[in-house]
């Protein structure tokens, strides 16, 4: 969790990622899986070697990290509203499987496709980025409530 977060702050602050603040705490993470290092690993695997040298392309491999590294832990969610992304991923439709099904054949859908879970769920930016402030606190203190609410 702190490995990912210096790497993720140190990513943003700098003009471009440096060993001893982005990849060598991605480095532990990734030690501790048991794979290789982020640069090896792109220079190796990576139909686009040059990703792991820039900025931007950092985020987005530190962003994938989190998403490997916490997987059904409940934390995308969270790291969506702070990538500010969440608008775009969380309104497109969401896929998944029958975690109900009593069998592999329910579960999988009758090994078809995976099965529409949220078709309908709408992530209104700015608003859903922020949460409402009691109305109360805002009466007694002259706050302004946040957007959209």
């Amino acid at each position: 969790d702190l490995y990912l977060m210096k790497a993720e702050a140190w990513n943003e602050y700098l003009a471009v990622p440096d060993e001893e603040h982005v990849y060598a705490p991605l480095n532990e993470v990734r030690r501790r899986a048991g794979i290789p290092d982020v640069k090896e690993a792109w220079k190796t695997y990576a139909k686009n070697p040059g990703k792991v040298a820039t900025k931007e392309g950092m985020r987005e491999i530190i962003h994938r990290e989190w998403d490997i590294e916490f997987a059904f832990e409940g934390r995308r969610f969270w790291n969506l509203r702070r990538w500010l992304t969440a608008v775009d991923e969380l309104n497109e439709e969401q896929y998944g499987w029958n975690i109900v099904g009593r069998n592999a054949r329910e579960f999988y859908n009758n090994f078809k496709e995976p099965v529409m879970v949220w078709a309908k769920r709408k992530f209104i930016s700015p608003r859903d980025y922020l949460f409402p402030l009691q109305s109360e606190e805002v009466m007694i203190s002259g706050c302004v409530q946040n957007p959209g609410w």
